[in-house]
């Protein structure tokens, strides 16, 4: 067999196995990925947030984004070492592009910016991240400050499914739904049919849900994540 028909031969069996990976077969575990990214995204926040209980809560202080820095070390760290989120990508502080932007009439720098963002090629899953405690402002913030952006679609506007991290900076949830509910039934854009329910507690986690509708675009579902954290080290 001549060297150059060989050459050749063999550059196009490595082609066509590079297309089956990096093509048909990649393509396929994406839409698989997709076909369960709430599920997988979940899953993933579950198990960084082991991690970091492990790691004993370390962050530089209780401010929201050094919390969130810690949740983002801990969810790479999950994705790298879990082979079954390997399909998974993990950005922080994600810019939110407006169709305006990507047709040149709006400026990027007005862009709203979630805390994190988890995605797969076909789709993603928005995350944003408050602080909570049963006095002060943060309740009020969580739902003015956070819920609200996906209820305006100013985050996840095509989206039917999105999600909220709540760092607990007190001893325990107690009492913490209901007064999140109260700024939910005040806000202007929300009501009754939009408030927190509890879906499930674990070890160092605790699951709520919400439901909201929009003036466009249909309903989007938010599962709320919230974290106990106790005092800064």
């Amino acid at each position: 067999m001549p060297l150059t028909y060989l050459a050749h031969w063999s550059t196009g069996m490595l082609e066509n196995a590079i297309d089956r990976v990096t093509g048909h077969m990649h393509a396929s575990i994406h839409a698989w990925a997709n076909r369960r990214l709430n599920e997988l995204v979940r899953d993933l926040l579950e198990e960084a947030v082991e991690h970091w209980a492990v790691a004993n809560w370390i962050r530089y202080d209780e401010r929201e984004v050094n919390c969130t820095i810690q949740l983002y070390r801990w969810l790479r760290e999950s994705q790298r070492t879990n082979i079954r989120f390997h399909v998974l990508e993990v950005v922080f502080e994600a810019v939110t592009p407006t169709p305006g932007m990507l047709h040149a009439i709006e400026s990027v720098t007005t862009s709203a910016r979630s805390d994190l963002r988890i995605f797969v090629r076909t789709g993603s899953v928005i995350v944003e991240a408050k602080r909570l405690a049963s006095t002060g402002e943060w309740c009020k913030n969580y739902v003015n400050e956070g819920m609200a952006r996906f209820v305006d679609m100013t985050y996840a506007a095509a989206d039917k499914f999105a999600m909220m991290v709540g760092y607990v900076q007190q001893p325990s949830v107690d009492g913490l739904r209901d007064r999140v509910n109260k700024y939910v039934l005040k806000h202007e854009l929300m009501g009754p049919s939009h408030v927190l329910n509890d879906e499930e507690n674990r070890r160092h986690s605790h699951w709520l849900a919400s439901v909201h509708q929009r003036k466009t675009g249909g309903p989007i579902a938010l599962h709320h994540l919230w974290i106990v954290l106790p005092p800064c080290p």
